[in-house]
């Protein structure tokens, strides 16, 4: 009797469960941050698994070539940059704190794109002032793992 009476229950959890998903109504709200960040993560990575192209934002900040991204060459769109909008290069985060610049890029009011090659060691910290953007359209994460 014990085992039918917790059969039922676990069967109709599991198709509370069901019925919600299929209607998209996931509560999330329920979720730690840790198990949030996992859920994004094996979505993002089912999704470069199976091609599907998304967008990758890059945000203002530092980045660091083989930890932060992997090396390689990304055509980036940019949208909304203007004067003070820049990107600086350095061979490494020593040449970064010693203000060492290996290569500077300001970005015109009307550009639209962006070609970023990196290799492992560099160090490019993105500047917006005026509330750009910049989005590789991607199937692959260029997000080092």
């Amino acid at each position: 009797m014990k085992k039918a009476a917790l059969f039922l229950v676990v069967f109709a959890l599991i198709s509370m469960l069901a019925t919600g998903l299929s209607e998209g109504n996931v509560d999330l709200k329920s979720y730690s941050d840790e198990e949030l960040m996992s859920l994004r993560d094996t979505i993002s990575n089912e999704l470069i698994n199976r091609g599907v192209e998304f967008d990758v934002p890059f945000y203002p900040g530092m980045y660091v070539v083989g930890k932060d991204i992997r090396a390689g060459s990304y055509d980036i769109v940019l949208s909304g940059c203007g004067y003070g909008d820049s990107i600086a290069f350095y061979a490494s985060n020593e040449d970064r704190e010693n203000y060492n610049i290996m290569k500077f890029d300001s970005f015109d009011e009307n550009q639209e794109g962006y070609h970023l090659t990196v290799e492992d060691g560099m160090v490019f910290d993105i500047t917006f002032m005026n509330g750009g953007t910049m989005r590789l359209k991607s199937s692959k994460s260029p997000w080092a793992p």
